[in-house]
């Protein structure tokens, strides 16, 4: 709703070193939850894998994540 007697103000952004570097570590957790989630739902929508083969894949995530 438009008032002229309220003037919006926004607060300045943070954009220091410290500040971006946490929200990438942010986004790198998101991005692992999110491939965890996708190997989760892998074994369960794909019966006709054998126990060891996914076994190996889930090693190769966890090793791929832990670099």
């Amino acid at each position: 709703m438009n008032n002229p007697e309220f003037t919006v103000r926004f607060r300045k952004g943070d954009f220091g070193l410290a500040r971006l570097i946490d929200l990438g570590n942010l986004i790198v957790h998101e991005q692992q939850r999110v491939q965890n989630m996708r190997l989760a739902q892998e074994y369960v929508t794909v019966p006709t894998k054998s126990n060891e083969e996914l076994r190996q894949r889930s090693l190769n995530l966890h090793l791929l994540i832990s670099q």
